[in-house]
């Protein structure tokens, strides 16, 4: 069920342009347990790291010949062969960002069992590892943008608030 899910969010990623927006910036070889999903992933994370964007199905195709990967390239084409309608519902985004938020987690959890077990205590905060994977989300509406808002920039400077003081 797992890694059927792991080829859906690759699939997602060739056919929901408004999904791939938001998930592709995240993406991160470390949410898939498949070692082959995880060889796709990361392809697809150094092309859009060297290209600034999304490879397409014949550019990935040709990056897993290029290291004569059988498997892999197998499990692309399963992959592609997820029909089109299963990646483009919109509930997709919400499962996706819940998918990601508990693969965090548990790599988090196991990095605790790593220190509790074997003593490796990696470079950061166990704490701040498992707040940012709680956190997680693809959702880019925070905060607001200087230009684009300019009207509501104006509102909030002219707004006259009432102050209490306190002895704090």
């Amino acid at each position: 069920m797992n890694n059927d899910f792991e080829k859906l969010i690759i699939k997602t990623l060739f056919s929901n342009a408004d999904v791939c927006s938001k998930v592709l910036p995240s993406l991160n070889e470390g949410w898939f347990s498949d070692i082959d999903c995880k060889i796709v992933a990361q392809e697809i994370i150094d092309f859009n790291g060297k290209y600034g964007r999304m490879p397409n199905v014949l550019e990935t195709k040709q990056l897993l010949n290029r290291n004569n990967n059988v498997e892999t390239l197998e499990v692309f084409k399963e992959c592609m062969d997820i029909p089109d309608e299963e990646a483009n519902t919109e509930f997709l985004l919400s499962e996706i960002e819940e998918f990601v938020r508990k693969k965090l987690c548990y790599n988090a959890s196991n990095e605790i069992i790593k220190y509790v077990t074997q003593g490796i205590h990696p470079a950061y905060s166990f704490a701040d590892s498992l707040s940012d994977a709680e956190t997680f989300t693809f959702d880019t509406n925070i905060g607001f943008s200087v230009f684009d808002d300019l009207k509501r920039l104006y509102e909030d400077a002219n707004t006259k608030e009432k102050i209490l003081k306190t002895r704090c």
